[in-house]
């Protein structure tokens, strides 16, 4: 587990809502999505997101009583985005975590722990 410094008069809570890294299948760097806000995200002692899609290669898409245009599974890869924006915890608690059945999900919470974030949810 990660330590942090913290003030006694403060704490910096930076928190944005559905994230979904898919940078790695369009042949873009993960780090992208962040480019442009990573820097103010790392100045928060605790950095939260909300992670819209399983990290995951492992699984298989889940029958669905209602068409959907979109299944939540992205490359384990594009855990890079989020270690790059600064991100500390992350919540896998969204509608799409069981996209791809609970190996799916499983994966995912191992892919966050070894690169040092905290899921969530």
């Amino acid at each position: 587990m990660t330590s942090y410094a913290v003030s006694q008069d403060k704490v910096v809570i930076h928190a944005v809502g559905d994230v979904g890294p898919r940078r790695v299948e369009y042949g873009e760097p993960p780090e992208s999505l962040f480019a442009m806000v990573h820097q103010k995200i790392k100045e928060a002692d605790i950095a939260f997101c909300q992670l819209e899609a399983n990290l995951a290669t492992r699984g298989w898409m889940q029958w669905r009583d209602r068409p959907t245009t979109w299944y939540g599974r992205a490359h384990p890869d594009n855990v890079r985005t989020l270690v790059f924006a600064g991100f500390n915890v992350v919540s896998h608690a969204s509608n799409h975590c069981f996209d791809y059945g609970p190996e799916s999900v499983i994966e995912t919470v191992g892919v966050l722990r070894k690169n040092g974030l905290t899921p969530s949810g």
